[in-house]
C-alpha cells in the first residue's frame, strides 16, 4: 500500500524560515515546525543531536549515592554481582558496565540472568546464588524495580543493592539505591532512556566523579545505540544523540562481535538495519532459552568462538522464522474454520502450543 502523508497545517512564515535556515523542502520544514513548536534551537537539536547536550547524570535521583557505593566497592574489593535482563537491552547494559568496571581494575562480576526454563526475572533462588558467591554489592540492570521481595531477601543476606532500571515502578519500591528516571520525584529531564541508556548515564557519572577510571565510556556508544533501538525507545531528546553517535561508531566498531556480524552480513549500520536485522537476530537465543549465546556474543573477544556463536544464533533465527510461519499458517486455518474475531482491529486465538519465547511476535 502506498504511503499517504497528512501534514497538520503549520505557520507558513515559520515553514519558509525553517526551509531556508535548514536547507530542507517545505514538507520537511512543516514537520519540523510541528515537532518543535517553531523553536529553531529545538529544530537544530533534532536535526544535529550532539552529545554535549546530554543532561547531567547527577540530576537523576540517587545517582550520587549509587556512584559512591560502586566506587567504594571497587576500592574495597567487594564482590560485585550483576543480575541483568536477558534481552539485548539488559546484556548490552552489562557489557557497558563491565567495560567501565574493567577499566577500574575490578575483577569480573558474577553475572546472572534468567536461563532456560526459569521463571522470568530475579528470584529468591538466584539471590541464594549471589549469597553463596559472597556478593556484597548486587546491581540489577534493566530490571529490579518491581522485585521488592527478592531484594528484601538480598538485604537480609547482607547485600547492598543498586537497581538500574527504566521500567515503570509499582506501588512499593524495593529497599535499594534506585537509579530510574521514571521513579517518583526524580528531577531528571528525560524519562524515556532504555535500560542501557540509564546504565550509560551511571557510567558517565562514575567517570565524572573519578575521571581517572578507564577510557571514556563513550567508547561503548555503539552498544548503547544497539540496546536503545532494540528496546524500541523513542528517538527523541537524549536518545537521538545517543543513537546518532552510536551508529556512527558502529560503522567502524571495535567490538569484536558487532564487527564480525556487520562484516558477515554486509550491513550498513542504521536504525532500520539494527531494528530489523541485528536486534531480532541477537534476541533469538533468549527465545529458545539460550541467552548464554547472546552473552558470549557481547563478551567474547575470540574470533573462532564468535564464528561458532554466530553460526548457532543464525541457525536458531532460521528456526524462529520457520516456527512463526508455521504458527501463522495454523492460526490462519483455524480462523478460516471458526472465525474467531472480536471487533474490527483484533483477532483472538487460544492455543496452548505457542512457545513462551515466540509469544508477541
Amino acid at each position: 500500500m502506498k504511503d499517504r502523508w497528512v501534514v497538520t497545517p503549520a505557520d507558513q512564515e515559520k515553514i519558509t524560515e525553517f526551509a531556508g535556515r535548514f536547507n530542507v523542502d517545505n514538507r520537511l520544514a512543516a514537520l519540523l515546525v510541528q515537532r518543535t513548536g517553531g523553536d529553531p534551537l529545538r529544530a537544530e537539536s533534532f536535526l544535529q543531536p550532539d552529545l554535549s547536550a546530554l543532561h547531567d547524570p547527577f540530576l537523576m535521583k540517587n545517582m550520587e549515592e549509587a556512584v559512591e557505593r560502586i566506587v567504594r566497592a571497587v576500592k574495597g574489593r567487594d564482590k560485585i554481582g550483576v543480575f541483568a535482563d536477558s534481552d539485548i537491552d539488559g546484556l548490552s547494559s552489562y557489557t557497558v558496565l563491565w567495560t567501565l568496571l574493567k577499566g577500574m581494575g575490578c575483577p569480573h562480576p558474577f553475572l546472572r540472568y534468567t536461563r532456560d526454563d526459569e521463571d522470568y526475572g530475579l528470584s529468591c533462588a538466584i539471590i541464594d546464588e549471589f549469597a553463596q558467591k559472597g556478593v556484597g554489592l548486587l546491581i540489577t540492570l534493566d530490571t529490579g524495580i518491581r522485585d521488592t521481595d527478592e531484594i528484601k531477601k538480598a538485604r537480609e543476606k547482607g547485600m547492598d543493592v543498586i537497581v538500574v532500571d527504566h521500567h515503570e515502578p509499582g506501588e512499593g519500591l524495593p529497599d535499594a539505591i534506585i537509579v530510574n528516571p521514571k521513579q517518583r520525584d526524580c528531577p531528571y529531564p528525560f524519562r524515556n532512556l532504555a535500560g542501557v541508556g540509564v546504565t550509560y548515564k551511571l557510567c558517565r557519572a562514575i567517570q565524572q566523579y573519578a575521571p581517572t577510571y578507564g577510557d571514556s565510556i563513550d567508547s561503548t556508544l555503539d552498544l548503547v545505540a544497539l540496546g536503545t533501538i532494540a528496546d524500541i525507545m523513542p528517538l527523541e531528546d537524549e536518545n537521538r544523540a545517543i543513537v546518532r553517535h552510536g551508529l556512527e561508531k558502529m560503522r567502524s566498531t571495535t567490538h569484536p562481535g558487532l564487527r564480525m556480524l556487520i562484516k558477515k552480513n554486509r550491513l550498513e549500520p542504521g536504525s532500520r538495519a539494527v531494528a530489523w536485522s541485528v536486534a531480532p537476530l541477537l534476541n533469538t537465543p533468549g527465545r529458545f532459552g539460550r541467552t548464554e549465546l547472546t552473552e558470549r556474543f557481547f563478551l567474547s573477544g575470540d574470533e573462532q568462538e564468535l564464528l561458532a556463536v554466530l553460526k548457532e544464533i543464525e541457525s536458531l533465527n532460521s528456526e524462529r522464522k520457520k516456527n512463526i510461519v508455521e504458527l501463522y499458517e495454523r492460526f490462519h486455518c483455524k480462523l478460516s474454520n471458526d472465525g474467531t474475531i472480536a471487533g474490527k482491529n483484533f483477532i483472538f486465538i487460544e492455543d496452548e502450543q505457542i512457545p513462551d519465547g515466540l509469544c508477541g511476535l
